[in-house]
């Protein structure tokens, strides 16, 4: 899975408004003009009807300023489980962090029998 930010123009009843939406898509899509467009109507489509819009109201016209497509990365799909985190982010939990390994020693150290 590849997440994506898209923006877009959307025509409604005369109303034109843009939508941006950042949105998760099983393809690797480079522009919104990929294969002769197709990846991008199919892309706006999908994130019309993610939000509840008409895909049909989309105005694939507006090329340039208006519909443009911002690759955010590729998307583990089991989740960042597995991924260690620094002990020193974030910076406000450091303090927390210190007292609690303070606590951890102190209490193994009566385990032991050592403070008594």
């Amino acid at each position: 899975m590849h997440k994506y930010k898209v923006e877009f123009k959307y025509t409604e009843g005369g109303n034109s408004k843009s939508i941006v939406e950042e949105f998760t898509y099983p393809k690797r899509i480079y522009a919104l003009s990929d294969n002769s467009g197709q990846d991008g109507r199919d892309i706006l489509g999908y994130v019309a009807e993610i939000k509840g819009l008409n895909p049909a109201f989309i105005d694939h016209q507006a090329g340039g300023g208006w519909n443009k497509l911002k690759y955010l990365g590729e998307v583990n799909e089991k989740g960042d489980k597995n991924e260690k985190k620094s002990f020193w982010t974030p910076v406000w939990a450091i303090p927390f962090k210190i007292v609690w390994w303070l606590i951890k020693k102190i209490l193994w150290a009566v385990t032991l029998g050592a403070l008594g």
